[in-house]
């Protein structure tokens, strides 16, 4: 059983495409924990093992493995690129100690590298940067370097240095290897060697104190630098920057060194191994019919078989304990405080603290609201159940999706973070539980709201007895949620509170001016009535009444999510891609120079604009179309907005 000094939990993140699950492949081969390379292309990667995910060559759901590196174990989590799974990788950072951000050589900083690192910020979690694709001959790490600084503000410091050779007179020069600026010790005749180094040794004085004296002095040693170089990393003070390419395994040891030496430890007093266990789930896997829960130990020990209690049961539960394996699952005896583990016979969910003696219903936050929802219906009556089953399964797996029930028509609607999110539950209901669905149209997903407080009082008189209720609206302008709030001096009963509460729920949810949901409204019942003859029924008429006639007069209006666009377009496709912007109502907010460009890349210009989603439909296929598909485009959720044709 590994101890918390020689234990790494380590996040995998990047945009699409920067080559993170091609890096996570060979990681696994040089810690020996697989036999053969697997290629992304091919479908053959071991961290990609969904159909969807070797279909598209994309990592869709986040998958945890371990390997072992000289004395250290890490714990590595692989997670998705595509912006339509960033629900994914915040529930998977929220279980590591440090993350591995992929970039691009060629690809440079991206719109997902940006949201990752701020993600990372937010988590004061500690990085290493590797750059990949060196060996591709558009590619240039020091454009990478200069844009980590610029873009992200990382006070980077290189560790590798990409080697090149010639083969042949006439030919682009190969990556043939990189060389470790570690230990500075070491003489070299290179130049350029001799400087990195010497900046490295500078950059490490201004971060770390304890190594300023010693660097004054001249008085330090190998072992000074790497451990002041990993106090600052650990402070987020550095950020290291290892070089190389993943697909020809090219860097790939000194980056192991690296994420050995410099990475954190799960950071766990002695005296937490001996506290009651405490947990929290990150993932759901199923596995055929066996549920999985991906946790990490926060505090205590896990034994294979002990008894744990359930979220909806008061009797404790025997767990299976495992060691998560990408698809697999391998047996595990025991686990102790800063692990991550999986366990099946209980039935938490995402987010959830376990305890010894009870489940903790929690949720890990995400900035990510779903902006797309389809409705969804078997073509079959018998399925109607079935297609409820498996929805309720994928959305035990992705709670970035949303699900509903008409319950007029039967119909599922499902909302989530983009066209291909709900495309890869189509393919999932399809493949994973044979259902033979109906689908429409996505729909751009819209929430009401009010614009001014309003008040409003309805008394109504049925069979079972009388009720009146008063109430106020308030618009929430720091919320998305909605708040329901029942004033002490009304002095309402429990069933009279729920009959309330229920009501008021059922109006917020359908809205008063298109059915959508409402957000960032606050209501209070402010008083109930009469004393004599109160009924919950009549209470909960009065109450909806009251609601509606509130909220019309409050200024509804609606809301529809407004998308971040970034674009990298090269500079002669600069024009045609603002004009587009243009076209399409969008708000350019800024236009910059991504370099000077170089004999074998033009220079590149970063356009950020943001537009109304409803607007933006087949924008994609026009860019493509504008620019010869030589502009690269990331959408995302930013803020839901007064929609293009509501009047303020």
């Amino acid at each position: 059983m590994d101890t918390c000094g020689n234990l790494r939990n380590i996040a995998l993140a990047a945009h699409v495409d920067a080559g993170k699950t091609t890096l996570c492949e060979r990681l696994l081969f040089h810690c020996q924990a697989i036999s053969v390379m697997g290629n992304v292309d091919a479908g053959s990667a071991v961290m990609d093992f969904l159909p969807e995910e070797q279909k598209r060559g994309i990592s869709i759901s986040a998958a945890a493995i371990s390997c072992s590196w000289q004395d250290v174990r890490f714990n590595l989590v692989d997670t998705p690129g595509h912006v339509d799974f960033s629900g994914e990788v915040e529930r998977s950072l929220s279980a590591v100690d440090a993350a591995i951000v992929i970039v691009s050589a060629v690809d440079g900083v991206e719109a997902q590298t940006e949201a990752v690192w701020q993600s990372l910020d937010t988590l004061a979690l500690p990085r290493l940067v590797f750059i990949n694709k060196c060996d591709r001959s558009e590619g240039s790490f020091q454009e990478v370097l200069t844009e980590l600084s610029t873009r992200l503000g990382a006070q980077t410091v290189l560790l590798t240095l990409p080697l090149f050779a010639q083969d042949a007179e006439g030919e682009a020069p190969r990556l043939a290897g990189v060389m470790p600026l570690l230990p500075t010790s070491e003489e070299s005749s290179d130049q350029e060697v001799q400087q990195l180094r010497e900046e490295l040794l500078e950059r490490l004085a201004d971060a770390d104190e304890r190594f300023l004296a010693h660097w004054l002095e001249g008085s330090f040693s190998d072992k000074n630098v790497i451990n002041a170089l990993a106090r600052a990393t650990k402070a987020r003070k550095l950020v290291p920057v290892c070089v190389g390419s993943a697909l020809h395994n090219l860097g790939i040891a000194e980056l192991l060194n690296a994420m050995r030496t410099l990475l954190p430890a799960p950071s766990i007093a002695p005296e937490a191994l001996s506290l009651p266990l405490k947990a929290q789930v990150f993932k759901i896997v199923w596995h055929g019919e066996q549920r999985f829960a991906l946790l990490r130990l926060l505090q205590g020990k896990l034994s294979r078989h002990a008894q744990l209690a359930g979220s909806d049961t008061t009797e404790p539960l025997a767990i299976e304990l495992f060691r998560p394996d990408a698809d697999r699952f391998l047996d595990l005896d025991e686990a102790s405080a800063g692990d991550i583990v999986a366990i099946t016979g209980l039935a938490p969910k995402a987010g959830d603290i376990l305890l010894q003696n009870q489940v903790v219903s929690a949720r890990i936050p995400t900035k990510y609201p779903t902006v797309l929802s389809q409705s969804l219906e078997p073509y079959l009556e018998a399925d109607y159940a079935p297609l409820g089953e498996a929805l309720k399964r994928i959305a035990d797996e992705d709670p970035s999706l949303e699900i509903a029930r008409d319950s007029a028509t039967g119909t599922y609607l499902v909302s989530g973070l983009g066209e291909l999110h709900l495309e890869i539950l189509r393919e999932r209901l399809r493949r994973e539980f044979g259902l033979t669905i109906r689908a429409q149209a996505p729909l751009v997903l819209h929430k009401e709201t009010i614009l001014h407080k309003a008040e409003a009082e309805v008394s109504c008189e049925l069979s079972a007895g009388l009720g009146s209720v008063r109430l106020s609206v308030a618009p929430l302008a720091w919320s998305m949620t909605v708040q329901i709030r029942i004033a002490a001096a009304c002095q309402a009963q429990e069933d009279e509170r729920l009959a309330l509460q229920t009501a008021l729920e059922a109006v917020l949810t359908r809205g008063v001016l298109a059915g959508w949901p409402c957000a960032g409204i606050g209501v209070e019942i402010l008083a109930i009535g009469p004393e004599k003859r109160r009924c919950p029924e009549a209470l909960s008429k009065a109450a909806c009444e009251a609601l509606n006639k509130a909220i019309e007069e409050a200024g509804p209006i609606l809301l529809s999510p407004w998308m971040q666009l970034e674009l990298i377009a090269p500079e002669s496709c600069l024009g045609a891609a603002l004009h587009l912007l243009q076209s399409f109502d969008a708000r350019i907010q800024g236009v910059k120079d991504l370099g000077q460009g170089s004999s074998l890349r033009e220079a590149r210009k970063r356009i950020v604009a943001e537009a109304a989603l409803e607007q933006l439909k087949n924008f994609p296929t026009r860019l493509r179309s504008a620019t010869g598909g030589r502009c690269h485009l990331v959408m995302r959720p930013r803020r839901f907005a007064p929609a293009p044709n509501s009047s303020l």
